[in-house]
């Protein structure tokens, strides 16, 4: 079957999903964990930072006037070589297992490279994060570690790459209503990326079952605009109603790449709708000409719970402080990577609902159902991390128990405690 004028068949799109979807070339041998961590740079006076320098006559290098220049003061004093990246966010290349780019809305973000161990990928995120917070600290700005800035509008927060990718997404989102641009420039995510191992299928059913669950047990922006926004987890209320058409999580498949390219095709192509205008479904352009390479780019655009990208992107979670960082990395790889905490999980989870997600979002672990079964994902996750062995380490499995005593123990989320005066302390 193929798109009438396309000269791409329904085979070659179906093969692009199953790539990404498929067993990891390295077999349960080498199962891996990385880390996206995300954080807003605000002011004292509150101010946010925008990506670039916004305010004429403010000195270029002034370390509080922009993300960039920010960043710039920490490289200057480190072996961060910058980089820029055509038609796109600069980016920093940093000496160990990290780099550095951000978000629209001056966010920053820390990516390390795939590591053999939780507490690799922790501490490969935390050395930069700790330097810039000292370079933030001399210049009056706090590295805000929420899922959604809690005090400013998002009015105030421009746009800050001018390129045709993010124009198009910023109107697309505009058009279905206020939450995209909110996400795009007010939020801030960890992301936890684990490797399909020999058992791709299995995992990928027990990572779309576990994601309400990580919204409501890592939920930690409750504030928005300066008060109570009546849910736990603002971040998480933005991604229901963005474009419900690019988001979710996905049912028990035994073809999971057959259920997302169905996704993938329904999903509204705003890259190939031209700026302007109003974006079709991507099957409506692939059947009017729409080739091989927007079919990549389009995948790129798609932004459910679980994305697959050769890997897992577990995008679930709010971002949270330094002192926690790990703790998400630990209740993933505990339960996807440990073969016995793996088939308990299946029987313990239901199947993944649109609806117990946003419930998770707003609820969180006040729902009782999702207090309880968290509670014993936590527990299970724990003891399938620590039968892990060489791939964990003690610190980060002590700083895991001391989450679940302090949040979920209590039924309570991040997102109850105050920001303290040192981030990296538990």
């Amino acid at each position: 079957m193929s798109g009438p004028g396309t000269g791409v068949g329904h085979q070659a799109l179906l093969t692009e999903v199953r790539t990404a979807l498929s067993a990891s070339s390295l077999g349960e041998e080498g199962l891996r964990v990385g880390l996206e961590v995300e954080v807003i740079p605000v002011r004292d006076d509150g101010g946010r930072l925008p990506l670039t320098r916004a305010v004429a006559g403010t000195a270029v290098d002034d370390p509080s006037a922009s993300a960039l220049e920010l960043v710039r003061e920490a490289a200057s004093s480190r072996d961060w070589r910058e980089q820029r990246v055509p038609d796109g966010l600069p980016t920093f290349d940093l000496p160990g297992p990290a780099s550095l780019t951000f978000e629209p809305g001056g966010q920053i973000e820390i990516r390390t490279v795939p590591a053999a161990s939780v507490g690799q990928a922790t501490r490969g995120a935390l050395e930069p994060l700790r330097m810039l917070h000292e370079v933030a600290g001399r210049h009056g700005v706090r590295l805000l570690a929420r899922g959604m800035d809690p005090e400013g509008k998002v009015a105030d927060v421009p746009l800050g790459t001018d390129t045709p990718r993010y124009r198009r997404q910023a109107a697309h989102y505009d058009r279905v209503g206020p939450w995209g641009r909110r996400m795009m420039l007010q939020s801030a995510a960890i992301h936890v990326n684990l490797d399909l191992g020999g058992r791709p299928v299995r995992r990928w059913s027990v990572a779309n079952r576990m994601a309400p669950y990580l919204v409501a047990l890592f939920a930690n922006s409750p504030r928005y605009q300066g008060q109570d926004a009546g849910v736990r987890s603002v971040r998480a209320e933005q991604w229901r109603h963005l474009d419900p058409s690019r988001t979710g999580v996905f049912q028990d498949e035994q073809d999971p790449a057959g259920e997302y390219l169905r996704f993938a095709l329904a999903a509204r192509d705003f890259l190939g709708a031209g700026e302007g205008a109003e974006a079709r479904s991507f099957r409506a352009g692939w059947e009017q000409g729409a080739d091989l390479e927007a079919w990549r780019a389009h995948l790129t655009t798609l932004f459910p719970e679980v994305r697959p990208r050769g890997y897992l992107e577990v995008r679930s979670i709010d971002t949270l402080r330094p002192a926690w960082l790990g703790v998400p990395a630990v209740v993933l790889a505990g339960i996807l990577y440990d073969p016995r905490s793996l088939e308990e999980a299946l029987r313990l989870l239901p199947p993944a609902t649109e609806e117990r997600l946003l419930r998770a979002g707003r609820m969180g672990l006040a729902d009782e159902e999702l207090a309880l079964t968290g509670l014993q994902l936590f527990d299970l996750a724990v003891e399938g991390a620590a039968r892990l062995g060489g791939r964990q380490d003690g610190e980060i499995l002590e700083r895991a128990r001391a989450f679940r005593d302090r949040f979920p123990a209590r039924r309570q989320d991040p997102g109850h405690e105050s920001d303290p005066t040192d981030p990296f302390e538990p």
